[in-house]
């Protein structure tokens, strides 16, 4: 969706009322009707329906995803970085860190630009990093298989 920096897209329920906000424009849809609520800069408020009538996507091929591999995992002031390519249909990766191998006790990350970011790592502490694919359903999300784990000493 282009426009205004300050636009967003609402998915509307059954009764009007916004279900999900969505600030980019990829997002996987079923075959149906559905209704949006566009908010721009000035508040200006417009209806809109959306008719698919064809998807790319089935459901089986919204659970497949091609392998994930992270290198280069680095420590840099309190911060753990490491690289992969990401896969053009995916909508994002869930970047999980932990201090122990089982992934018991989960630090949050994020994915940007080709990068995965975890903060706040203690030096001295080991760490494990790894990532997985997501694309974003109406309601669900299709996760891939987990990339490989990498180990790093802060």
């Amino acid at each position: 969706m282009k426009g205004p920096i300050d636009s967003r897209l609402s998915y509307l329920n059954a009764k009007g009322k916004s279900a999900s906000c969505y600030i980019e424009e990829n997002r996987y849809f079923k075959k149906g009707t559905y209704y949006f609520r566009i908010y721009s800069f000035n508040d200006d408020k417009a209806h809109y329906t959306l008719t698919i009538k064809k998807t790319n996507y089935s459901a089986s091929k919204m659970k497949r995803f091609a392998p994930t591999n992270i290198s280069n995992l680095q420590y840099n002031n309190g911060t753990l970085t490491a690289d992969f390519k990401k896969d053009k249909d995916v909508t994002d990766y869930e970047v999980i860190g932990s201090t122990d191998a089982s992934f018991n006790k989960k630090i949050k990350g994020y994915y940007d630009n080709n990068k995965i970011t975890i903060d706040e790592v203690s030096k001295g502490q080991t760490y494990y990093v790894k990532v997985r694919p997501y694309r974003q359903g109406v309601k669900e999300k299709y996760y891939g298989a987990y990339s490989n784990t990498l180990t790093i000493v802060a």
